[in-house]
């Protein structure tokens, strides 16, 4: 079935000019536009009942006449959840490559609306792209939306809150982007995530490792952040010679192949994607640990290992929502769509709840009520703590291993929200 918010509107109905003396272009009356004010601010005009535009609201001009006040207008090419006033806005994918990941997020955001009722959020497409993404949070806040929810993948976020968010002072607050570096974004306090960064599980594989560590991970972004984390913390209190080796690699995982034969290693850190693995499990030496990401909790993966190697893995990932708050939430979906959660479901339902309990109208706004702790009054339905000091979820981090015929296996929390570890 087709959720109600799809298709998405391929925008507002516009005026047109008019193309004769005869031929007056008409709108759609009760249809809101943005429209510039002198001095350089921007307000709403509303298409009347003769089809035509009333003068902006700017100022000392105040409202249309028979409004008692002038409402948030609906940013173009965007759409409408919930009955109340729009508050905030929300920028995901809901075409191009990450298109399949959208529609989840949305759901979450819709059970939010009925949550928090009176509110509405104005939910745009980011196309999956950064320039689109860019292009609807300034749409957002031309209509006065003082925050927006999202962008979903890292690569977007950054490049949009550098083109968007941070020149019209938006504060945007991802329910999915995970990359380490967003940690340490120059953001003016203008960027959070509900989703945990992924180098809350290098910290905690850094932490189990206990001897002699080979480290292999990618040259990009992904992997040398999450080789920073995970070296913090295993060097924790010092790392002399031969303790740490790093192996990045960059064109080609064969770069790294030498460093996987080096003796008396206890353990193998590998911070790579499943494409990555062939060349480097056929170099591996000896039998030490293997410590993966959740990334390479895969049955893919899982099958590229003998017996004996998948005994010798230790994995973490993001520990898996419980408690009542998760449970409320699980079954509200449920009732709602016949299906459990999707991914990042319930860390969108989060971020409405921070922003509409923060409040604000402006992104500095916004910014200061979370930093004031607006936000702790929400229960996670995710699990995660809102926020830490730096404007990031903080999560719990649960092992997980492959099973003798290669199926993945779940187990305890290793790491919990009050960073106490627990060896499995």
């Amino acid at each position: 079935m087709t959720p109600r918010w799809l298709p998405l509107l391929a925008g507002l109905l516009a005026c047109q000019d008019p193309a004769t003396e005869d031929e007056a272009a008409r709108c759609v009356p009760g249809l809101q536009i943005a429209c510039p004010c002198p001095g350089g601010p921007e307000s709403v005009q509303i298409c009347n009942e003769d089809g035509t535009f009333g003068a902006c609201a700017c100022g000392d001009a105040g409202p249309p006449p028979g409004d008692a006040a002038v409402p948030i207008a609906l940013p173009p090419g965007c759409t409408r959840l919930g009955a109340g006033p729009l508050r905030f806005g929300a920028v995901l994918p809901l075409t191009g490559a990450l298109g399949e990941y959208g529609p989840a997020m949305v759901r979450g955001l819709e059970l939010a609306t009925a949550a928090l009722d009176p509110l509405a959020i104005a939910v745009c497409d980011s196309g999956s792209d950064p320039g689109t993404a860019a292009d609807a949070i300034t749409a957002c806040a031309h209509a006065g939306l003082p925050a927006v929810i999202g962008p979903a993948a890292s690569f977007v976020a950054v490049d949009a809150f550098e083109a968007a968010a941070r020149p019209t002072g938006t504060l945007l607050m991802s329910p999915s982007a995970t990359a380490p570096a967003l940690t340490a974004l120059a953001d003016d306090d203008l960027f959070w995530r509900t989703a945990p960064s992924d180098a809350r599980q290098a910290e905690a594989l850094g932490r189990l490792a206990t001897g002699p560590v080979v480290l292999v991970h990618r040259g990009d972004p992904y992997g040398s952040g999450l080789a920073e984390a995970f070296e913090a913390a295993f060097c924790a209190e010092g790392c002399p010679p031969g303790r740490l080796v790093r192996a990045p690699f960059f064109d080609d995982p064969a770069e790294a192949a030498p460093a996987l034969a080096i003796e008396g290693a206890e353990a193998v850190v590998l911070l790579v994607f499943p494409g990555d693995l062939p060349p480097l499990l056929a170099a591996l030496q000896g039998t030490p640990r293997l410590l993966l990401p959740d990334a390479l909790r895969t049955a893919e993966v899982g099958r590229s290992l003998s017996r004996a190697r998948r005994a010798q893995v230790l994995g973490v990932m993001p520990a898996q929502p419980a408690g009542p708050a998760w449970e409320a939430f699980a079954a509200a979906h449920q009732a709602r769509y016949g299906e459990a959660p999707g991914l990042f479901a319930a860390h969108a339902w989060d971020a409405a709840h921070a922003l509409a309990l923060a409040g604000g109208e402006g992104g500095a706004d916004v910014a200061a009520a979370l930093r004031a702790g607006a936000a702790r009054a929400h229960p996670s339905a995710a699990g995660v703590r809102l926020f830490d000091a730096r404007g990031d979820a903080v999560g719990a981090i649960q092992a997980w291993g492959f099973a003798a015929d290669g199926g993945i296996e779940a187990g305890p929390v290793v790491l919990d929200l009050d960073d106490r570890l627990t060896p499995p």
